[in-house]
């Protein structure tokens, strides 16, 4: 199966009754509630259906195990994202899309950040499925970078000989990096800001002589090829 067949067929929307519906989204809500206060590790389906006020094996009819309860919800955050993630780019010229977007998403992780901790556990370390789902709706999301970068490219406002896979890793590999190192310590951190920094870093670098770009590539090279040999056995 390929990736976008894969996806289409978790986005999938499953014909539901109203009631069932309401049912399903007061146990989404309720277990995110719980993850988010205790783990998912500490959450039970007995704790969720209390809270959902639904009985335990009501529950078990909607999701099959507490592992489906929670590829639901990542499903559904990815989902979401993806949608709002395209919002953003409605009546905005590519550069400025891209900004929005940026913003968006870093929002989202800081409103999100505890149950996002744990589809990113599951998606690094958890079952076989729970990884390959994590990749592919993370690669569906990413790509509406991809496709924004090629658009620049097109349109020479980025750099043709940089793939856009490369930029798309920089900017998310940043961002992942700081909502770690903050979110996780719980300081009061300004996001704007930080998007500025990486903003600049990325589109306009940060050395104030470019002529001494190859002369810095050139020392960091040799550094690395000197840790490395000197980790050789």
């Amino acid at each position: 199966m390929s990736t976008s067949e894969y996806i289409s067929a978790l986005l999938e929307q499953k014909p539901i009754t109203k009631r069932g519906k309401r049912t399903t989204d007061n146990i989404l809500a309720a277990a995110k509630e719980v993850f988010e206060e205790v783990g998912y590790e500490k959450a039970t389906t007995a704790e969720i259906s209390r809270r959902a006020q639904v009985a335990e094996g009501t529950l078990f009819l909607h999701f099959k195990s507490k592992i489906g309860l929670m590829q639901t919800m990542m499903i559904a955050f990815y989902r979401e994202l993806y949608d709002e993630g395209l919002q953003q780019a409605v009546g905005a010229e590519p550069i400025e899309r891209l900004h929005k977007m940026l913003i968006h998403y870093i929002e989202k992780l800081e409103a999100n950040w505890p149950i996002i901790k744990i589809f990113a556990s599951h998606g690094r370390i958890g079952s076989p499925d729970s990884m390959e789902m994590f990749r592919n709706l993370n690669k569906y999301y990413t790509d509406l970078y991809v496709e924004l970068f090629e658009t620049l490219q097109n349109q020479d406002e980025l750099k043709r000989s940089i793939r856009p896979q490369t930029i798309r890793d920089t900017l998310f590999g940043a961002m992942e990096h700081f909502a770690i190192s903050q979110f996780v310590a719980g300081r009061a951190v300004d996001t704007t800001a930080f998007l500025e920094e990486l903003w600049a870093l990325v589109f306009e670098g940060i050395l104030t002589d470019k002529s001494r770009s190859g002369i810095f590539l050139e020392q960091i090279n040799q550094k690395l090829n000197h840790l490395l040999d000197t980790k050789k056995p």
